[in-house]
């Protein structure tokens, strides 16, 4: 096929002219032209040599020259050309070329002619890219920024000198802290010179081990990082949801840090301030659990207990100083009703305060007024069903009375009966005692 290739290149090597004079005597001029000496260039990559060549100057500035390169001694270079084969192009790449100095000649070739270039050389580093080596320290602390360096490596982990320039990396691997913070990672394009990137700031905050993973040009790497809880900044109190009022539980403490990591580090005896519960409606104060805790890896190992009276909502804090508190929402559940006291009382149809004693209503005077039952702490007790209060009259010559109330649980309140009325007849005085199923009795005393 070259043999093709060269016919077509046209003119020969030389060229000769003359011319005679009538004379006899005659005079001839010749010129020979050269093939011109290409310039060969070898640049060395990651497992790479690009070679690239000035062109040569066939004779008669013809266009029509072939190129191929090999070693310094004589072996092929795949994809370069050969002797059977040239090329045209003025460069090409010795893909694949091994670790270690390299020497190239490249052969132009034209018809017939051919001229060697000076040998090039170049010396490869390393292998094609194969993964990236993460480097930071091994131990870091929840929320402190640290440095992480990337190196781009071929197989054998030599750097790769020629990675070079702002590269798209792809971050991952760190998790959220239990309160969901976000690690922090460096920004997506990175520096690298001669392989090695600039120090990028990485932010990991949950405690634990992490994998830190990168990933750049089809190449990625990671690295292990222990990550400790930083200082204790919050307790986290555990506690039933729900307790029945006047029922001990108990509690635990773990302390955190800012990111809701166990602060391992908050350990031995704690003074422990607690607090947020009410007493109940009876004046029943809540019981608190010991004010010393001691801990171990962050968390309470001491026997704590509460107990609380007030029905309803009440919240469960705890202070270690230092700004180190938390709290539990605690639901109180009332007992079943145990007790019974006056409500809504009207002398005469005035509003009176309830009291155990109701003196000078005056003849013909009413008292009017109802019963709530109350559980054992005074709270607002749950009622299902229908209670019967009896009312014993002491007096009946001289006072009338309602002989029973009722308390519905479709009442409003569910815990209030029906009203009472007792009227005096008479001067003088009366005791009403209610008693029903469960309750203890109660008496109050009516005087004319």
């Amino acid at each position: 096929m070259w043999a093709s290739v060269l016919a077509a290149f046209g003119a020969t090597a030389a060229s000769a002219g003359a011319y005679f004079t009538t004379g006899g005597s005659g005079q001839a001029g010749a010129s020979v032209t050269s093939l011109g000496v290409p310039v060969l260039d070898a640049l060395a990559g990651a497992g790479i040599v690009t070679l690239s060549w000035t062109p040569a100057t066939a004779p008669g500035g013809s266009p029509q020259v072939g190129y191929y390169v090999t070693g310094a001694d004589g072996s092929a270079i795949p994809g370069c050309g050969s002797p059977e084969a040239p090329i045209a192009a003025t460069s090409c790449v010795h893909d694949g070329a091994a670790v270690g100095a390299h020497r190239y000649v490249l052969q132009a070739v034209w018809r017939s002619w051919s001229t060697a270039s000076a040998p090039a050389a170049a010396t490869v580093s390393s292998g094609p890219l194969h993964h990236l080596a993460v480097a930071a320290g091994a131990e870091q602390l929840a929320g402190a920024p640290f440095t992480v360096r990337l190196t781009a490596q071929d197989a054998a982990g030599r750097t790769v000198t020629s990675y070079a320039g702002a590269k798209s990396v792809a971050w991952s691997g760190g998790e959220p802290s239990p309160n969901a913070t976000a690690p922090t990672y460096p920004a997506s394009s990175v520096q690298f010179t001669a392989g090695v990137s600039d120090a990028l700031p990485v932010t990991l905050v949950a405690a634990g081990s992490a994998t830190l993973s990168a990933a750049a040009s089809g190449a990625a790497g990671s690295i292990t990082v222990a990550v400790a809880p930083a200082a204790a900044a919050a307790l986290a109190v555990a506690a039933p949801a729900s307790a029945d009022a006047g029922s001990s539980f108990t509690v635990k403490l773990t302390a955190r840090d800012r990111y809701g990591n166990v602060a391992t580090g908050f350990e031995g005896t704690r003074t422990v301030a607690w607090g947020g519960a009410s007493a109940s409606p009876s004046g029943k104060a809540p019981s608190y659990p010991e004010t010393s805790a001691a801990f171990s890896a962050g968390v309470s190992t001491s026997n704590l207990s509460a107990t609380l009276y007030s029905a309803g909502g009440n919240a469960l804090t705890a202070d270690a100083g230092g700004g180190v508190t938390g709290s539990a929402a605690v639901s109180v559940t009332p007992l079943a009703p145990t007790t019974m006291k006056l409500g809504q009382c009207l002398v005469n149809n005035v509003a009176r305060t309830c009291a155990s004693a109701f003196s000078g209503i005056g003849l013909l005077g009413t008292l009017k007024a109802n019963i709530d039952v109350l559980d054992a702490y005074g709270n607002v007790p749950p009622v299902t069903s229908r209670i019967t209060i009896s009312l014993a009259n002491s007096n009946a010559l001289g006072f009338s009375a309602t002989s029973s109330v009722a308390v519905e649980p479709t009442g409003a309140p569910a815990n209030r009966s029906t009203q009472l009325t007792v009227t005096a007849l008479l001067v003088g005085s009366t005791t009403i005692t209610a008693s029903g199923p469960g309750l203890a009795s109660l008496a109050f005393t009516v005087s004319s």
